[in-house]
């Protein structure tokens, strides 16, 4: 099976030829990926909180490249479903950072302050973030269509490779130390401090490359599970899906579980859903009985231990009323919102109730996570709901478009939008991880590029043709 280079992109006004994206930019785009999924080297402080990913400077290589060779704004411009999507979601963040400097004027008019903040100062440099955001989807979803099928699957699996090594490595150091955990844990957690005590042994939890346990399940529910159920190129990966489940169980991250579930049973009981899929899941489910006296204290003891204890919990006593208080701002501020992070403003003094928890008091001191604790909530919050509501009707336009025969395409973006709406839904996340924004808009680049080859009569060779995928269609 060979591909057919070079292939054509076609949108609603004219057929475009598009050129082997070479050796330079596929090395650009590759590395970015592969540091996708990664933490920062250093937490140096000169791009807010976004330089805690490896791949800010990839990104940083990668978008000069692609704008030269043409492809952003071929990604900008084409007539492909996902494309059009891809523009909703570029004016949502715009939306987004326009109304961050209209409630900065309005709050600074108020009088407004906290943490020797004045809202109007603070507004202009949050609203740089929903532009880096769009900026950071444009480029994934670029990438997406840039790359040649089987070279980007084979990247993805690589850094899947990369991704669990490494969790595999921090594990066996927690059993047992050894100096190349240590010396690589500076280079793929520095983000956290280099001389500080390592996550996993500090907290006995799990958290891989990422900054904690719930960032590692989300990244591979995210990240790399819709390419191993449905992948670009060749077959699906069913041990490697086992493995991928067995991660995020063993992060012990309850949001990351109740995510998985939520997901796997879509996977099982869905129309067109691969045997192999299934047979993953059952296969996983086998392996956890076989292995629970290892990790039954581990992970479900402290489940229970949460939910057995006849105390209330804390911290889901704080995640109620975080995510009351985002409501209630939501609410009394449906058509403007509030702004980039300028939450902080309101939450002080809204949360007094529980203001006793050592928590709470950490947040209210510093300022730091005095926000909703869900995603979709904080979207609200920063955009109002007339902006957030028709980006949610244009994802569900976007997720209802025929399969087609690029069906794997289809499936594999309602995946990663269900784990995104359950995940976000119940968490509130690290907006400024890459893998949240990167995951989804390079399924919608890969879309983008079959729909469009789909429509010319001239598709690379993907999974569509892969015998499982004509059987079950």
């Amino acid at each position: 099976m060979t591909l057919q280079t070079p292939m054509p992109f076609v949108n609603s006004a004219s057929h475009v030829q598009a050129k082997d994206p070479g050796l330079l930019l596929c090395f650009l785009c590759g590395l970015f990926i592969l540091t996708v999924p990664f933490s920062g080297i250093v937490k140096a402080g000169f791009f807010g909180n976004f330089d805690t990913n490896l791949a800010l400077i990839p990104l940083f290589l990668a978008l000069p490249a692609l704008g030269i060779s043409g492809r952003l704004s071929h990604a900008l411009t084409c007539g492909s479903t996902p494309a059009q999507y891809l523009r909703w979601v570029l004016g949502f963040f715009v939306l987004c950072a326009l109304l961050t400097a209209l409630n900065g004027v309005r709050l600074s008019a108020q009088g407004l302050s906290a943490y020797g903040l004045d809202p109007l100062s603070k507004s202009l440099v949050t609203m740089i973030a929903p532009l880096f955001i769009a900026t950071l989807v444009l480029v994934s979803f670029t990438i997406g269509t840039a790359l040649p099928t089987r070279v980007f699957q084979r990247l993805i699996e690589a850094c899947f490779a990369l991704f669990i090594g490494y969790t595999i490595l921090q594990l066996c150091s927690a059993l047992a130390p050894n100096p190349v955990y240590d010396a690589l844990r500076g280079f793929f957690e520095g983000a956290r401090g280099i001389t500080t005590q390592a996550y996993s042994v500090q907290f006995q939890r799990l958290n891989g490359p990422t900054m904690e346990p719930a960032e590692l399940a989300k990244t591979v529910l995210l990240f790399f599970i819709p390419w191993l159920v449905f992948p670009a190129y060749g077959p699906p990966r069913t041990l490697r899906l086992v493995l991928a489940i067995l991660i995020v169980i063993a992060s012990a991250s309850l949001i990351g579980i109740l995510s998985l579930s939520l997901v796997f049973a879509h996977l099982l009981f869905a129309n067109g859903s691969a045997r192999r899929t299934r047979t993953s899941v059952f296969l996983a489910a086998f392996v956890m009985v076989v292995t629970l006296p290892l990790y039954q204290d581990l992970i479900f003891g402290r489940m229970a231990e949460r939910f057995g204890s006849g105390t209330i919990d804390e911290s889901a006593l704080i995640r109620y009323s975080y995510n009351k208080v985002a409501l209630s701002l939501v609410l009394q501020n449906p058509f403007v919102g509030l702004g980039w992070s300028n939450e902080i403003f309101f939450f002080p003094d809204r949360i007094g109730d529980i203001a006793g928890l050592y928590e709470v008091q950490q947040d209210i001191a510093t300022g730091n996570a005095l926000t909703a604790k869900s995603l979709v909530l904080r979207l609200m919050m920063y955009s109002g709901l007339p902006g957030f509501l028709t980006l949610i009707a244009a994802t569900f336009a976007m997720l209802r478009m025929p399969a087609q025969a690029y069906s794997y395409d289809v499936r594999r973006l309602r995946l990663v939008f269900l784990t995104l709406a359950v995940s976000g839904t119940l968490d509130g996340g690290i907006l400024t991880s890459f893998y949240l924004w990167a995951g989804p808009a390079l399924c919608l680049g890969v879309a983008s590029k079959q729909a469009l080859q789909a429509k010319a009569g001239m598709r690379e060779p993907t999974q569509a043709r892969h015998p499982i995928l004509q059987a079950i269609q």
